[in-house]
């Protein structure tokens, strides 16, 4: 994962590669059911799709469906997260909205380059644990936390 793993928080315990995996760590639950329960099905479908391209054997097709189910995932979940900050009044949600728009066009390039058979398990890590885990969930989604939790 190049340079920018060093980047990364090492108190972070969702941060760390178990042998290639994503792991969720408690410090990223936000306390709201269904935000928690997608953002553990992101990591599940992550892992799913960097194991698809890690196999030696595996097609592109069924790297490309991995991908694919990971990018479902993301559109229903950032469609509910926006939903929900939107109810609590977060006063940030049109910059969060913008972010997650960044993130789904990123992978649409690559699921463009999963159907081309160009994608490396390299740019896909990036993606997730930096882009998506690091920048997004650790720095963006947790700045929201307190609000969800003051409308227990």
């Amino acid at each position: 994962m190049s340079s920018r793993r060093h980047a990364m928080d090492p108190k972070l315990d969702s941060l760390q590669a178990t042998q290639g995996r994503l792991i969720l760590g408690p410090e990223l639950e936000s306390g709201h059911e269904l935000l928690d329960r997608e953002h553990r099905e992101l990591f599940a479908l992550g892992n799913a799709a960097l194991e698809a391209l890690a196999r030696p054997d595996s097609s592109r097709p069924a790297v490309h469906s991995a991908l694919d189910a990971l990018v479902v995932h993301l559109v229903r979940h950032f469609t509910d997260e926006e939903r929900v900050l939107a109810q609590c009044g977060y006063e940030h949600l049109e910059e969060h909205r913008r972010a997650h728009k960044a993130l789904l066009a990123r992978a649409h390039e690559l699921e463009m380059h999963a159907e081309a058979g160009t994608i490396s398990i390299t740019e896909l890590a990036e993606y997730l644990a930096h882009d998506v885990v690091q920048m997004h969930l650790v720095k963006t989604d947790r700045l929201f936390f307190p609000s969800l939790r003051a409308q227990r």
